[in-house]
């Protein structure tokens, strides 16, 4: 739901509050997006549904004989809860129940439950949460809204993801993502992203290297803005103007930092660049 504006405020800086992650027993919620500046609610969030559980292949934790039947002990992959399943002794072999896939919740042998727009989804083999945009028609989308470990060191937002057995296209990073990741040193953004979220990398102290994916056509206000340490950033894009970079989105980067860039944007972006905080004693090369 919009609010309308109100006051001179463009709202150009913007930040969500209130953003719950849904659990596989709790619901989630989106947030609530409002101006830093002036402090409105711009648009008020939505509830997210829980996920649900994931279990694992299942573990025979007491052996089935002719007499007694043995158990299966299933293992969420996300929360750790157990459950139970009892199988009967076949030529001294269990006959494991099929397990769900993706995020099914409820028992082993349940069918899966498909995600829906707006929930956010916890990938274990990739170690991200993310946001379904699109799971309807030919293309399927989501937002990278985050690392599920802070402590993160290395990141590389793939190209894809799986969610809930479906491939889905991974074409943004949320704001504030990666916000205050203190122990991140590098990044690589992945060749289907399109937007790069206001603050996404944003205090990211330690952070040294970044890549810019060739798809990027919109990097959010202060999106790489306090990495103090940032001296490698590499710019795949050819797709970047400057109405589409925020404000502040390289400032107080390390001064000296070493930017390449694509042969043909080498001059438009030296000036972009600048506009947008890089220091002028960075060097700016294809």
């Amino acid at each position: 739901e919009s609010i309308p504006c109100v006051g001179s405020c463009r709202h150009e800086e913007t930040e969500r509050r209130n953003k719950k992650e849904a659990t596989c027993v709790e619901d989630g919620y989106t947030g609530d997006e409002y101006c830093v500046i002036c402090d409105t609610l711009l648009t008020r969030g939505s509830v997210i549904e829980k996920t649900g559980h994931r279990w694992d292949d299942g573990k025979v934790t007491i052996e089935a004989t002719k007499e007694k039947e043995g158990v299966i002990t299933y293992t969420c992959t996300v929360c750790h809860e157990t459950y139970e399943k009892t199988y009967k002794a076949e030529n001294q072999q269990p006959q494991q129940p099929q397990k769900p896939q993706g995020g099914a919740s409820g028992t082993p042998g349940q069918q899966p439950k498909l995600p829906s727009a707006g929930e956010i989804w916890t990938d274990t083999e990739t170690g991200g949460n993310y946001i379904v945009l699109s799971i309807n028609g030919s293309v399927k989308t989501v937002e990278y809204a985050g690392p599920i470990d802070k402590d993160i060191r290395t990141v590389s937002i793939p190209d894809t993801v799986n969610i809930g057995g479906i491939s889905c296209k991974v074409i943004s990073i949320a704001k504030n993502a990666f916000k205050n990741c203190k122990k991140l040193t590098k990044a690589v953004v992945g060749s289907n992203i399109e937007t790069i979220g206001s603050g996404a990398f944003m205090g990211c102290t330690r952070l040294k290297s970044v890549t810019i994916g060739k798809n990027v056509k919109k990097i959010g206000a202060k999106a790489f803005y306090g990495d103090k340490k940032l001296a490698k950033i590499y710019i795949k894009t050819s797709k970047l103007k400057s109405k589409k970079v925020g404000s502040k989105a390289f400032a107080k980067i390390y001064r000296k930092a070493t930017v390449k860039v694509p042969k043909k944007k080498l001059k438009a972006y030296k000036t972009l660049l600048i506009k947008k905080g890089i220091g002028r004693k960075a060097s700016i090369k294809k």
